[in-house]
């Protein structure tokens, strides 16, 4: 039951991606408004994952939002992940519970590491490979079972004995195939506006000639 849970949250994710490369191109008109837009529908993203959590008992409950922040802020930088980490935070402050601080510092770690990789692809030359992107997931993940161990009454460990070894089998793997995702859109449009800066000086010299003429 818990495995079909994960790979629900999974398929989601996938889903919600694919979303965002078909809205992304009419929202990146204005850079700013782009940001907050892209926040927004992280944001979104995150609160679904939480409305069809693992859950454990009362309070505390499980689901795939680490994996929505971390890559909102790896792609979309730090006005990205703060919306959509305020977003997922009030979402799981409104939900309460045993585990609401606990929640609260998954959102945060998560956003914060989403963050601290977009400076860090920024300073690297090379495209970013597969193994890098599960690295940054695994990274991401291991932080929040950490955090987990917070959980009040030893339910943090029990958590761990249940899923521990899932999630750090999946998530990983889940959050490297969403950002691949990601960067295939980011390819295509790069393509797409070198192809348009390629017609633009064509149309350019062909002008500059004919006036030559």
């Amino acid at each position: 039951m818990i495995i079909l849970n994960l790979i629900q949250n999974m398929a989601l994710l996938i889903a919600l991606a694919a979303i965002f490369q078909t809205a992304a191109p009419r929202m990146k008109k204005s850079l700013f408004k782009y940001q907050i837009l892209t926040g927004l529908l992280f944001g979104s993203a995150g609160i679904l994952e939480m409305m069809t959590p693992l859950k454990f008992m009362p309070g505390i409950i499980f689901d795939g939002r680490t994996i929505v922040l971390s890559v909102g802020g790896l792609f979309g930088g730090p006005v990205t992940a703060s919306i959509a980490a305020a977003v997922c935070g009030a979402y799981r402050w409104s939900l309460g519970g045993a585990g609401v601080w606990v929640g609260l510092g998954t959102i945060l770690e998560a956003s914060a590491l989403g963050v601290i990789f977009y400076y860090l692809r920024r300073h690297i030359a090379q495209p970013l490979s597969a193994p890098f992107l599960w690295l940054f997931g695994l990274l991401v993940h291991v932080g929040m079972l950490v955090i987990l161990l917070a959980l009040p009454g030893g339910a943090g460990w029990a958590v761990l004995r249940q899923v521990g070894l899932p999630i750090l089998a999946l998530f990983p793997l889940v959050t490297m195939m969403v950002c691949w995702l990601f960067l295939n859109y980011e390819r295509q449009m790069l393509n797409r506006e070198a192809l348009r800066a390629s017609e633009e000086n064509y149309r350019t010299l062909f002008e500059t000639m004919a006036q030559g003429v």
